[in-house]
């Protein structure tokens, strides 16, 4: 989607707010999802989660909430901080405000958001939905998959590797110990076989790479 035909979909979301701060907006989201350190958390993952939105835009309760989750999840990303979804949240609050959202909307995008911080447990049906959009990479097909790692090493590549290493084996295992890693039965049904062996296979990556650096070392 080029960025005129995102910014399109921005402007149509806010009919009644002012044109003026509606770009600005778009803007300061444009700016955050560019970011230098950004590989993976970019435009381009929204972009991809928005086109899985539209699939599913029939089984969502309130649409715009979810969309308006999904343009802001990731506006804030800083490698080391703890509270990104947080501050994301708090963000999406302050402009949906400027943009003459209700404060009942804005609420209830902000409860969004916050569930897409991982290990997360959707606590209604659209939360459900929001946090299957953000980990449908999990399921994707291998080679992009494996693309999607090479990123998110890139984005953490400040962090030396035995430390990165162990972290990114932590999360893989914690989403492979869950039951299911989606929540609703269409992401199960469509890529719970998929992420599975790929976090497996990424999974064994890191500890092969791990065993081979003790020998090393």
């Amino acid at each position: 989607m080029p960025e005129n035909d995102l910014f399109t979909r921005w402007r149509q979301l806010f009919p009644y707010a002012a044109p003026e701060t509606v770009e600005s907006c778009f803007d300061g989201l444009r700016q955050a999802y560019t970011e230098s350190h950004r590989h993976y958390h970019t435009l381009d993952h929204i972009q991809a989660c928005l086109r899985r939105f539209d699939q599913v835009v029939g089984d969502l309760e309130d649409p715009r909430a979810v969309e308006l989750a999904l343009w802001y999840h990731d506006v804030v990303y800083q490698i080391g901080n703890a509270d990104n979804e947080a501050d994301s949240a708090r963000r999406a609050v302050a402009e949906l405000g400027q943009l003459e959202e209700t404060p009942e909307m804005a609420a209830q995008v902000r409860d969004l958001i916050l569930h897409t911080r991982h290990p997360s447990q959707p606590d209604s049906h659209d939360a459900a939905w929001l946090v299957d959009i953000d980990l449908a990479i999990l399921g994707a097909a291998p080679a992009l998959y494996d693309q999607y790692e090479a990123w998110i090493r890139q984005e953490y590549q400040d962090i030396p590797w035995p430390q990165y290493s162990a972290g990114r084996r932590r999360v893989l295992q914690g989403f492979l110990n869950d039951a299911f890693i989606y929540h609703t039965e269409r992401f199960r049904s469509e890529r719970e076989p998929n992420a599975r062996a790929n976090l497996k296979r990424a999974l064994t990556r890191l500890e092969e790479q791990s065993r081979e650096d003790n020998k090393q070392a």
